[in-house]
Protein backbone atom coordinates (compact mmCIF):
# COMPACT_ATOMS: atom_id res chain seq x y z
CA UNK A 1 0.00 0.00 0.00
CA UNK A 2 1.13 3.48 -0.82
CA UNK A 3 -0.76 4.87 2.38
CA UNK A 4 0.73 4.12 6.02
CA UNK A 5 -1.87 3.04 8.81
CA UNK A 6 -1.73 2.27 12.15
CA UNK A 7 -4.14 -0.14 14.10
CA UNK A 8 -4.46 -0.24 17.59
CA UNK A 9 -7.04 -2.57 19.59
CA UNK A 10 -8.70 -2.14 22.69
CA UNK A 11 -8.96 -5.31 25.66
CA UNK A 12 -12.91 -5.57 24.50
CA UNK A 13 -14.04 -6.27 20.84
CA UNK A 14 -16.11 -3.38 19.46
CA UNK A 15 -16.54 -1.19 16.92
CA UNK A 16 -13.58 0.32 14.58
CA UNK A 17 -13.25 3.31 13.79
CA UNK A 18 -11.38 4.99 10.85
CA UNK A 19 -9.72 8.34 11.36
CA UNK A 20 -8.27 10.09 8.12
CA UNK A 21 -5.66 12.68 8.06
CA UNK A 22 -4.48 14.91 4.74
CA UNK A 23 -6.76 13.55 2.52
CA UNK A 24 -5.83 16.98 0.46
CA UNK A 25 -1.71 17.47 1.12
CA UNK A 26 -2.07 20.99 2.40
CA UNK A 27 -4.59 20.19 5.59
CA UNK A 28 -2.51 18.85 7.96
CA UNK A 29 -4.68 19.55 11.13
CA UNK A 30 -5.50 16.03 11.41
CA UNK A 31 -2.04 14.63 10.51
CA UNK A 32 -0.92 16.35 13.67
CA UNK A 33 -3.59 15.19 15.91
CA UNK A 34 -3.55 11.35 14.79
CA UNK A 35 0.21 11.77 15.65
CA UNK A 36 -0.54 13.43 18.88
CA UNK A 37 -3.00 10.30 19.36
CA UNK A 38 -0.50 7.64 18.43
CA UNK A 39 2.19 9.70 21.39
CA UNK A 40 -0.57 8.94 23.64
CA UNK A 41 -1.36 5.84 23.10
CA UNK A 42 2.38 4.13 22.76
CA UNK A 43 3.23 6.62 25.42
CA UNK A 44 0.53 4.91 27.55
CA UNK A 45 -0.90 8.36 28.47
CA UNK A 46 -4.01 6.59 26.74
CA UNK A 47 -5.92 3.23 27.09
CA UNK A 48 -8.16 1.69 24.94
CA UNK A 49 -10.84 0.03 26.71
CA UNK A 50 -12.68 -1.57 23.39
CA UNK A 51 -12.78 -1.37 19.91
CA UNK A 52 -10.37 -0.96 16.98
CA UNK A 53 -8.58 2.25 15.43
CA UNK A 54 -7.23 2.53 12.30
CA UNK A 55 -5.30 5.47 11.92
CA UNK A 56 -4.05 7.17 8.92
CA UNK A 57 -2.08 10.30 9.75
CA UNK A 58 -1.51 10.97 5.79
CA UNK A 59 -3.82 9.78 2.98
CA UNK A 60 -2.34 11.27 0.16
CA UNK A 61 1.63 11.24 1.17
CA UNK A 62 3.10 13.06 -2.31
CA UNK A 63 0.69 16.23 -1.84
CA UNK A 64 1.65 16.39 1.71
CA UNK A 65 5.42 16.41 1.07
CA UNK A 66 4.72 19.28 -1.31
CA UNK A 67 2.13 20.87 0.86
CA UNK A 68 -0.51 20.85 -2.01
CA UNK A 69 -3.82 19.87 -2.49
CA UNK A 70 -3.16 17.03 -4.29
CA UNK A 71 -1.30 15.96 -7.38
CA UNK A 72 -3.16 14.46 -10.16
CA UNK A 73 -7.20 14.86 -9.34
CA UNK A 74 -8.69 15.49 -6.17
CA UNK A 75 -8.15 12.95 -3.35
CA UNK A 76 -11.78 13.46 -2.10
CA UNK A 77 -13.90 13.22 -5.26
CA UNK A 78 -12.45 9.63 -6.10
CA UNK A 79 -13.05 7.66 -3.01
CA UNK A 80 -13.97 4.08 -4.16
CA UNK A 81 -12.22 1.39 -6.63
CA UNK A 82 -11.62 1.99 -10.45
CA UNK A 83 -11.05 -0.25 -12.94
CA UNK A 84 -8.78 1.56 -14.82
CA UNK A 85 -7.04 3.73 -12.92
CA UNK A 86 -4.86 6.61 -14.32
CA UNK A 87 -4.17 9.50 -11.86
CA UNK A 88 -2.42 8.77 -8.50
CA UNK A 89 -5.44 9.99 -6.59
CA UNK A 90 -7.42 6.56 -8.37
CA UNK A 91 -4.65 4.55 -6.31
CA UNK A 92 -5.15 6.17 -3.18
CA UNK A 93 -8.71 6.45 -3.65
CA UNK A 94 -9.00 2.55 -3.80
CA UNK A 95 -6.84 2.13 -0.74
CA UNK A 96 -8.70 4.56 1.30
CA UNK A 97 -12.27 2.71 0.08
CA UNK A 98 -10.80 -0.50 1.54
CA UNK A 99 -9.99 1.37 4.89
CA UNK A 100 -13.25 2.85 4.89
CA UNK A 101 -14.64 -1.11 4.13
CA UNK A 102 -13.34 -2.39 7.78
CA UNK A 103 -14.92 0.75 9.79
CA UNK A 104 -18.18 1.25 11.43
CA UNK A 105 -17.31 4.91 12.19
CA UNK A 106 -15.63 6.99 9.84
CA UNK A 107 -13.84 10.66 10.79
CA UNK A 108 -12.03 12.25 8.11
CA UNK A 109 -10.21 15.75 9.36
CA UNK A 110 -9.67 18.75 7.43
CA UNK A 111 -9.13 22.21 7.36
CA UNK A 112 -10.42 25.37 4.94
CA UNK A 113 -8.37 27.70 2.95
CA UNK A 114 -10.09 31.09 4.39
CA UNK A 115 -11.06 32.70 7.58
CA UNK A 116 -13.52 30.09 9.06
CA UNK A 117 -15.13 28.95 12.07
CA UNK A 118 -15.24 24.91 12.94
CA UNK A 119 -18.00 23.29 11.51
CA UNK A 120 -19.27 19.28 10.88
CA UNK A 121 -20.15 18.15 7.23
CA UNK A 122 -23.24 15.26 7.89
CA UNK A 123 -24.67 14.03 4.66
CA UNK A 124 -26.70 11.04 5.60
CA UNK A 125 -29.54 11.54 7.83
CA UNK A 126 -29.60 8.15 9.61
CA UNK A 127 -29.76 8.63 13.57
CA UNK A 128 -26.21 7.46 13.71
CA UNK A 129 -24.52 9.57 11.47
CA UNK A 130 -26.65 12.48 13.12
CA UNK A 131 -25.62 11.33 17.24
CA UNK A 132 -21.66 10.68 15.68
CA UNK A 133 -22.22 15.22 13.97
CA UNK A 134 -23.34 15.91 17.44
CA UNK A 135 -20.92 14.32 19.24
CA UNK A 136 -18.06 16.29 17.90
CA UNK A 137 -19.44 19.36 20.24
CA UNK A 138 -19.16 21.96 17.45
CA UNK A 139 -21.95 25.23 17.12
CA UNK A 140 -22.16 24.33 13.30
CA UNK A 141 -23.30 21.09 11.65
CA UNK A 142 -23.93 21.54 7.70
CA UNK A 143 -26.23 19.15 5.73
CA UNK A 144 -27.26 18.85 2.25
CA UNK A 145 -24.09 18.75 0.23
CA UNK A 146 -24.68 15.52 -1.76
CA UNK A 147 -27.87 17.25 -2.85
CA UNK A 148 -26.95 20.25 -3.89
CA UNK A 149 -24.94 18.64 -6.58
CA UNK A 150 -27.66 16.24 -7.49
CA UNK A 151 -28.51 17.57 -11.07
CA UNK A 152 -25.10 18.28 -11.78
CA UNK A 153 -23.79 14.69 -13.53
CA UNK A 154 -20.24 15.39 -13.29
CA UNK A 155 -20.24 16.57 -9.32
CA UNK A 156 -22.73 13.77 -8.95
CA UNK A 157 -20.48 11.12 -9.66
CA UNK A 158 -17.76 12.66 -7.86
CA UNK A 159 -17.05 10.51 -4.41
CA UNK A 160 -16.23 11.62 -1.33
CA UNK A 161 -15.10 9.95 2.46
CA UNK A 162 -18.65 10.67 3.07
CA UNK A 163 -20.36 9.41 -0.17
CA UNK A 164 -18.67 6.20 -0.34
CA UNK A 165 -18.98 5.69 3.39
CA UNK A 166 -22.87 6.36 2.83
CA UNK A 167 -23.01 3.68 0.32
CA UNK A 168 -21.78 0.62 2.67
CA UNK A 169 -24.08 2.49 5.35
CA UNK A 170 -21.14 3.44 7.55
CA UNK A 171 -21.98 6.64 9.21
CA UNK A 172 -19.16 9.08 8.56
CA UNK A 173 -18.67 13.00 9.18
CA UNK A 174 -16.14 15.37 7.68
CA UNK A 175 -14.98 18.08 10.33
CA UNK A 176 -13.41 21.24 8.75
CA UNK A 177 -11.05 22.30 11.55
CA UNK A 178 -10.33 25.52 10.85
CA UNK A 179 -7.90 27.51 8.34
CA UNK A 180 -4.82 25.58 7.11
CA UNK A 181 -1.71 25.70 8.98
CA UNK A 182 -3.68 27.19 12.14
CA UNK A 183 -2.68 26.29 15.42
CA UNK A 184 -6.27 25.99 16.68
CA UNK A 185 -6.99 23.53 13.50
CA UNK A 186 -4.61 21.43 14.78
CA UNK A 187 -5.53 21.65 19.14
CA UNK A 188 -9.68 21.23 17.50
CA UNK A 189 -8.59 18.18 15.43
CA UNK A 190 -7.21 16.60 18.42
CA UNK A 191 -10.75 17.72 20.48
CA UNK A 192 -12.46 15.98 17.73
CA UNK A 193 -10.89 12.78 18.04
CA UNK A 194 -11.09 12.75 21.79
CA UNK A 195 -15.08 13.65 21.66
CA UNK A 196 -15.08 10.63 18.86
CA UNK A 197 -13.25 8.07 20.83
CA UNK A 198 -15.56 9.38 23.79
CA UNK A 199 -18.67 8.89 21.79
CA UNK A 200 -17.42 5.10 20.75
CA UNK A 201 -16.57 4.16 24.07
CA UNK A 202 -13.37 3.74 23.08
CA UNK A 203 -11.49 5.11 25.98
CA UNK A 204 -12.83 7.36 28.64
CA UNK A 205 -11.83 11.00 27.92
CA UNK A 206 -12.21 13.32 30.94
CA UNK A 207 -12.71 17.23 30.79
CA UNK A 208 -14.42 17.22 27.75
CA UNK A 209 -16.16 20.44 26.35
CA UNK A 210 -19.92 20.56 26.75
CA UNK A 211 -22.37 20.26 24.03
CA UNK A 212 -23.11 23.53 22.66
CA UNK A 213 -26.40 24.70 21.22
CA UNK A 214 -25.82 24.08 18.14
CA UNK A 215 -26.84 25.71 14.31
CA UNK A 216 -27.95 23.05 11.49
CA UNK A 217 -27.35 24.69 8.37
CA UNK A 218 -28.92 22.91 4.79
CA UNK A 219 -27.06 23.86 2.18
CA UNK A 220 -29.00 25.46 -0.61
CA UNK A 221 -26.90 26.02 -3.69
CA UNK A 222 -23.90 26.19 -5.02
CA UNK A 223 -22.41 29.91 -6.69
CA UNK A 224 -20.34 29.17 -9.63
CA UNK A 225 -17.78 32.16 -10.74
CA UNK A 226 -19.09 32.52 -14.49
CA UNK A 227 -16.66 35.58 -15.42
CA UNK A 228 -14.85 37.78 -13.88
CA UNK A 229 -16.33 39.34 -10.63
CA UNK A 230 -15.71 39.96 -6.84
CA UNK A 231 -17.99 40.05 -4.26
CA UNK A 232 -19.43 43.11 -2.62
CA UNK A 233 -17.10 42.66 0.83
CA UNK A 234 -14.62 39.68 2.48
CA UNK A 235 -17.49 37.20 2.95
CA UNK A 236 -16.43 34.98 6.28
CA UNK A 237 -17.35 31.34 6.28
CA UNK A 238 -21.12 31.29 8.66
CA UNK A 239 -21.85 34.96 7.57
CA UNK A 240 -25.15 36.01 8.06
CA UNK A 241 -26.54 37.89 4.96
CA UNK A 242 -30.56 39.36 4.95
CA UNK A 243 -32.75 39.09 1.73
CA UNK A 244 -31.62 41.41 -1.09
CA UNK A 245 -28.21 41.85 0.06
CA UNK A 246 -25.87 42.23 -2.85
CA UNK A 247 -23.30 39.15 -2.51
CA UNK A 248 -21.26 39.82 -5.78
CA UNK A 249 -20.81 41.13 -8.64
CA UNK A 250 -19.47 41.16 -12.38
CA UNK A 251 -17.16 43.02 -13.92
CA UNK A 252 -20.15 43.21 -16.80
CA UNK A 253 -22.40 44.83 -14.11
CA UNK A 254 -24.44 41.73 -13.51
CA UNK A 255 -25.06 41.51 -9.56
CA UNK A 256 -25.69 38.93 -7.54
CA UNK A 257 -28.22 39.10 -4.43
CA UNK A 258 -29.53 37.04 -1.67
CA UNK A 259 -32.93 35.69 -2.72
CA UNK A 260 -33.42 35.37 0.74
CA UNK A 261 -31.90 35.72 4.74
CA UNK A 262 -29.25 32.92 4.39
CA UNK A 263 -25.55 32.39 5.45
CA UNK A 264 -22.65 32.75 3.11
CA UNK A 265 -20.73 29.03 3.65
CA UNK A 266 -16.91 28.92 2.41
CA UNK A 267 -16.50 32.15 0.04
CA UNK A 268 -13.37 31.14 -2.30
CA UNK A 269 -12.36 34.68 -2.80
CA UNK A 270 -9.13 33.56 -5.10
CA UNK A 271 -11.86 31.36 -7.01
CA UNK A 272 -11.02 31.25 -10.93
CA UNK A 273 -13.28 31.13 -13.61
CA UNK A 274 -15.45 27.86 -13.82
CA UNK A 275 -14.75 27.13 -9.79
CA UNK A 276 -17.35 27.26 -7.12
CA UNK A 277 -17.45 31.18 -5.43
CA UNK A 278 -19.03 30.38 -2.55
CA UNK A 279 -22.26 27.97 -1.02
CA UNK A 280 -25.34 29.79 0.17
CA UNK A 281 -27.11 27.99 3.04
CA UNK A 282 -30.37 28.45 5.07
CA UNK A 283 -30.81 27.17 9.11
CA UNK A 284 -32.99 24.36 9.53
Amino acid sequence: MMIETKTYKGTVKDKTLLILGAIHGNETCGTYAIHQLMKDIEGGELTLDKGTLILVPICNPKAYEQNKRYIDVNLNRVIGHHDNPTAYEHYLGAEVATLIDQADYVLDLHSVHGESVPFVFQDATTIEEETFAQSMHLENIIVGWPDIYKDDVEAASEITTQTYAGSKNIPAITVECGTHGCPKADKLAVECIYQALDFLNIARIPNLKAKPVFTKIVMDKYIRKEQEGVMEQHWIHMDKVAKGTILAHYANGEILKAADDCFILLPFHEAQIGDEWFYIGKAN
